[in-house]
């Protein structure tokens, strides 16, 4: 399994040999937005720099401190900003949400991103299975996609 900087510390992203699906400044967005979010000094002290390195300016920086997306967000950027804030705000992505970031992100992409925001915030196990209205629910920080309901086995019945 290979792993990449920004997240080697925290948790490792099996990347399928083909390198990071999100662009350092997506995942430097993710990052600040979590760390922001959770007031959390040495992740706000460590990514203001990598968000730096990634191609952040210091300005763009302050505006996700305030939960403004940064004026010129690729469509990519401005997804995972999105995204990043409805799960901190909201706890719950919905149908359209989902799919948009989907679309633009892809599985790989979407993968990526709720690995970043780290296992012990959303979990990663059931993360792109559908909820049973199409959305993903988040209770207590951990995506909750509930699986079809386990058939009985023959021996049970």
């Amino acid at each position: 399994m290979r792993t990449h900087s920004a997240v080697r510390a925290r948790h490792p992203v099996e990347l399928d040999g083909d390198g990071p699906a999100l662009s350092g400044r997506c995942r430097e967005i993710a990052i600040l937005l979590h760390a922001f979010h959770w007031d959390t000094p040495f992740e706000l002290y460590a990514h203001r720099r990598a968000g730096l390195a990634a191609g952040l300016s210091g300005a763009e920086i302050d505006r996700l401190a305030s939960r403004l997306p940064p004026p010129r967000l690729s469509t990519q950027e401005l997804t995972v900003f999105g995204t990043v804030t409805a799960v901190l705000d909201r706890r719950h992505l919905d149908r359209a949400e989902r799919a948009a970031a989907l679309g633009i992100l892809g599985h790989r992409g979407f993968r990526e991103l709720v690995t970043l925001l780290g296992h012990d915030e959303l979990g990663a196990e059931d993360h792109l299975d559908p909820a049973p209205h199409g959305g993903v629910e988040v209770a207590r920080g951990r995506v909750i996609a509930p699986r079809s309901p386990r058939r009985r086995s023959r021996s049970s019945r």
